[in-house]
């Protein structure tokens, strides 16, 4: 069935969680409101193509489109991992992990929809807490961080940053602080390796967010408060991820959301007519870029 704008899906669904799909953050608004918990109410979003994006200014002129250092060029670097092709950057993983934290370091985002700032600050004024969870790790605190804060709320040269509403209106640690002393091991489970929590934003490092998410709700201050959670990410599986650790809570009634306003975007840069064109662009700013950092440090790390 479709309410305003989302798609349910009953097969996942039952009476304490569901899974949904949408393709803006507005239609969030509408599941508050239908749902009537506003004051205890955690809205949880991903990051990269979910709440903010690599540049993409729609101009017309596809060479506009950045997708050097985004998801989309990470998955597709991930693919080339082995293989001959010219257009591969590194030969292993953590070397691609490496390169995609300098992209990181040296790139501002954009909102993945101009709409979102206004959304964000209508749900946080009914009082609803924001918790961003990214698969970014602790070496990327520094770079996230200068990017939200590079994203004001409105065009007044005086408005608050992103960074800011999330820090204020984030998932409250003792102290009443949307942070907690960093990297920490979340969960004394085995295998889990340390995250970071700062400024209401969650670093898991690649694992699973269902897992971690769990793990920082049992060190909020604020648990007691919160009773219903909408997740929103870009990434399917990570909606599965949170839908599966939480669909027999009896503590959360929890909204898992895959969120697709990027959907297509992301696939033109590995299929359809304008694919290769998309790599090549991208192609030649990775080379540009280490080409400059290559001949300008005493000793760079991309060799």
């Amino acid at each position: 069935m479709l309410w305003l704008g989302l798609t349910c899906l009953p097969a996942y669904a039952t009476a304490e969680a569901q899974m949904m799909v949408t393709g803006s953050f507005s239609t969030l608004e509408a599941i508050v409101a239908r749902q009537g918990h506003a004051q205890t109410t955690l809205l949880v979003m991903d990051d990269d193509d979910t709440l903010t994006m690599m540049p993409c200014p729609g101009s017309g002129d596809i060479t506009q489109c950045q997708y050097l250092g985004g998801p989309a060029w990470s998955s597709w670097q991930q693919s080339l991992l082995g293989t001959s092709s010219p257009y591969r950057v590194a030969d292993s993983e953590d070397e691609l992990f490496a390169i995609s934290s300098v992209l990181f370091a040296l790139n501002f985002m954009d909102y993945a929809e101009p709409e979102l700032p206004q959304v964000l600050q209508a749900l946080t004024t009914k009082g609803v807490q924001l918790l961003v969870e990214t698969a970014r790790g602790n070496g990327d605190i520094s770079a996230t961080e200068n990017q939200l804060a590079n994203l004001a709320l409105d065009s007044s040269p005086a408005s608050s940053s992103l960074q800011a509403l999330i820090a204020t209106h984030g998932l409250m640690m003792s102290g009443r602080q949307s942070s907690l002393p960093s990297p920490f091991m979340p969960c004394a489970t085995q295998g889990v390796r340390p995250v970071s929590y700062r400024q209401g934003v969650m670093y898991v490092a690649g694992q699973n967010k269902g897992d971690m998410l769990s793990c920082l709700l049992s060190h909020a201050e604020s648990q007691g408060k919160i009773t219903h959670i909408l997740f929103v990410d870009d990434t399917e599986q990570n909606v599965q991820d949170v839908y599966a650790r939480f669909k027999d809570s009896p503590q959360y009634v929890v909204t898992a959301i895959h969120y697709t306003r990027l959907q297509q975007h992301k696939a033109a840069l590995t299929r359809g007519p304008l694919s290769s064109v998309y790599q090549q662009q991208a192609n030649l700013r990775w080379q540009s870029v280490k080409n400059i950092i290559t001949t300008t440090l005493l000793k760079p790390t991309l060799q």
